[in-house]
């Protein structure tokens, strides 16, 4: 018995939509899970001159999450490579998503 394979244009673009919506899913994980990502951030707080170890925030290891998070997410890492390659200390530029929070931790003149 003969089986005939008879797909439908229906059928072709489904399934070309099923692929690319599984590369674009592939794509995604693989560039969030830079692991170069959580380096850059902790180049970041450094260049604030902000200082983890200082803080007496009982939350602070659950803002560092997700502030690694956000990086995780950012469109900016190009940018962020180059600017931290340059300086190793100054302001956080404006761009960053995490900078209201890393200027945050700079340490409070007493």
């Amino acid at each position: 018995m003969d089986t005939v394979l008879s797909l439908t244009m229906a059928d072709v673009v489904a399934a070309l939509l099923l692929l690319t919506l599984m590369v674009a899913i592939y794509l995604f994980a693989r560039w969030t899970n830079d692991e170069s990502r959580p380096l850059l951030l902790k180049r970041m707080i450094s260049r604030a001159g902000a200082k983890l170890t200082q803080s007496d925030d009982p939350l602070l290891g659950d803002k560092l999450a997700a502030a690694a998070r956000v990086c995780a997410g950012c469109r900016n890492r190009e940018e962020c490579e180059i600017l931290l390659a340059e300086e190793s200390e100054g302001d956080i530029p404006d761009y960053c998503p995490n900078r209201r929070w890393i200027n945050s931790l700079r340490a409070k003149p007493a």
